[in-house]
């Protein structure tokens, strides 16, 4: 994501996959559902690409 704002971004991913219980964010993790929420929440600056 190359946007500076990327809240609009994490609503959406958060409402698309509320149902699914693991995230594969293609660089090298695979997380459950919950744990990405919980990165997004906590952790504004945190970019699951990285």
């Amino acid at each position: 994501m190359e946007h500076e704002n990327a809240e609009p971004a994490k609503a959406l991913l958060g409402g698309l996959i509320r149902g699914r219980t693991r995230v594969d964010t293609n660089f090298g993790e695979l997380i459950e559902f919950s744990e990405f929420v919980r990165r997004m929440e906590t952790e504004p600056d945190w970019a699951w690409r990285s």
